[in-house]
């Protein structure tokens, strides 16, 4: 007798679909008759996993088409006249489908995922039929030919949304008024960037921001103009680390009993460090959305009235290069999508160029590597912290308290007004709990130096990156690059004297061990 042989069971895999997805845009539908026009181009009848949803939205779609209204009830009815009410699990299915989707407001979203996962589903039967006949088919080229028609047969339908604008329509009625979810600085409904270098407190700026979405407040002069609830999905931070930072964020900004309320029913964070979070995956160097991102967007849609959502950081969720363009434009688009189709306001933190941090006037496509990834996004707002020149104009001499300064400033948005583009400054209390700074700068502590001065701390700066350098040293370089002009050894010692008693006044350099020995002042990374 032959032993038995090993054989390994492939075990049968469900094709992909969401019935979540399903049931929350029919639930919509039911909810907003109007719906129907939003999602008309991007999802199908024959997109529906499951045959009751598929019979479900037909009613749905001819009450609507006929001008009738479409609930629970009437649909019921309609199915019930062709006794299909059973097979869709009657009335009592479309009122709880109804009753748990609370509100249409994601239904592009929903629509997009059903959609997406029935692409799959015919990708998938693509592949298996492509498979089956190479073994049998005696013509290659027919094979080939007949599988490159259903793939683009597959491309065509992701293409849906490729409608052209009805512009005599849209000429015919005023333009709705942009909705923000901060007045005049964070639009609802599409993708924006938070750059910094580390330490200058984004992470934390994304708490108090979805914080502020729930409770109608923020620590600094923005106006929270919806509320709802927000999402913050945290790739370096462990359960530990949310509970400490919500506790000394609330106490900072003395939240009352009812605004706890209602961050603990409305805030939703996954705290992810530790754990695989990628939502972007590489293949053959093309950078796309993988199925760990189709599940947050559906996880995010499922959140009534969302409103907010922060990433953060954004390189967690990518295997893309930082500074391979399309990489980081795919990681841009992945913010803004997310915000299209769940309607919130959606912010991801990128880290900046470190030379970023002593910059005067911060600029867009502050983001470190790849700059593309600011390109996709609609907003981008940059944090740094306080430099020496700005505490001396401010009349702040203690570097630990220029430390605890944070500026705050748009750098790009396309509907922003001038005035988003003026800094905000942020004072870091105890536990790094943001709020507004009361700084005036050009007070009577107005910094002296010359613009002579600041580029021979540069000089410096420079001689320093290679060993310690002597007054001397410091002296004869900027001779040499002409900051010092003075033709006599006694005059050019005398104007170097004068520039390093300036640089020291105003925090910039300061003595370093032994005579004749300056150092610059470098803010802390």
């Amino acid at each position: 007798m032959k032993p038995a042989e090993n054989r390994t069971v492939t075990p049968i895999r469900t094709p992909p679909h969401s019935i979540e997805s399903e049931q929350s845009l029919i639930g919509s539908l039911l909810l907003d008759n109007q719906c129907l026009d939003r999602i008309a181009g991007i999802v199908t009848e024959a997109d529906f996993y499951r045959d009751d949803h598929r019979r479900i939205f037909r009613h749905i779609a001819a009450l609507i088409k006929a001008g009738n209204p479409a609930d629970a009830v009437t649909v019921h009815e309609s199915l019930e006249r062709v006794r299909e009410s059973e097979q869709a699990g009657g009335l009592a299915y479309l009122g709880e489908i109804a009753n748990n989707t609370p509100s249409s407001a994601n239904a592009t979203g929903y629509a997009r995922l059903v959609r997406d996962n029935a692409l799959r589903r015919k990708l998938i039967a693509a592949a298996d039929e492509l498979q089956a006949n190479a073994f049998t088919s005696p013509d290659i080229d027919a094979l080939i030919r007949s599988h490159e028609t259903s793939i683009a047969d597959v491309q065509g339908s992701r293409l849906g949304d490729l409608e052209d604008v009805d512009v005599s329509s849209l000429l015919a009625t005023p333009p709705a008024p942009i909705e923000w979810l901060a007045k005049e600085r964070i639009q609802l409904g599409r993708g924006g960037l938070l750059v910094g270098i580390g330490g200058s407190s984004k992470t934390r700026t994304q708490y108090h921001i979805a914080i502020g979405a729930i409770v109608g407040r923020l620590p600094w002069g923005w106006d929270v103009c919806r509320v709802g609830s927000a999402a913050l999905i945290l790739a370096e931070d462990t359960e530990e680390d949310v509970h400490r930072t919500l506790a000394a964020t609330l106490n900072a900004i003395g939240a009352t009993r009812a605004e706890r309320d209602m961050v603990s029913r409305n805030l939703h964070i996954l705290a992810l460090a530790g754990k695989e979070c990628r939502l972007i995956d590489v293949h053959d160097g093309v950078a796309g959305e993988n199925a760990r991102y189709a599940e947050l967007l559906r996880k995010l849609c499922s959140y009534p009235n969302l409103v907010f959502v922060g990433l953060d950081p954004a390189l967690a969720f990518t295997a893309g290069d930082e500074l391979d363009q399309a990489h980081q434009r795919a990681l841009g688009r992945m913010a803004d999508s997310i915000a299209v189709q769940t309607g919130a306001a959606v912010l991801m933190t990128a880290h900046s160029a470190k030379g970023n941090q002593n910059t005067e006037e911060l600029s867009s496509h502050s983001a470190r590597g790849g700059g593309a990834i600011t390109d996709a996004v609609r907003a981008e707002f940059s944090l740094r912290t306080m430099t020496a020149a700005e505490a001396a104009k401010a009349g702040i001499s203690d570097i630990a308290e220029r430390k605890r300064h944070v500026q705050l400033v748009a750098t790009k948005g396309n509907h922003l007004p001038p005035d988003a583009y003026v800094p905000v400054w942020l004072r870091r209390g105890d536990h790094g709990a943001l709020s507004a700074a009361d700084v005036s700068m050009g007070g009577a502590c107005e910094l002296k130096t010359s613009t002579a001065d600041l580029k021979a701390r540069d000089v410096l700066e420079k001689l320093c990156e290679t060993k310690t350098p002597g007054l001397s040293e410091w002296r004869d370089e900027c001779v040499r690059v002409g900051i010092i002009s003075v033709e006599t050894k006694e005059g050019q010692r005398k104007a170097m004297q004068r520039i390093a008693d300036r640089l020291i006044e105003a925090g910039l350099v300061t003595h370093g061990v032994g005579r004749g020995i300056y150092l610059p002042v470098v803010d802390a990374q």
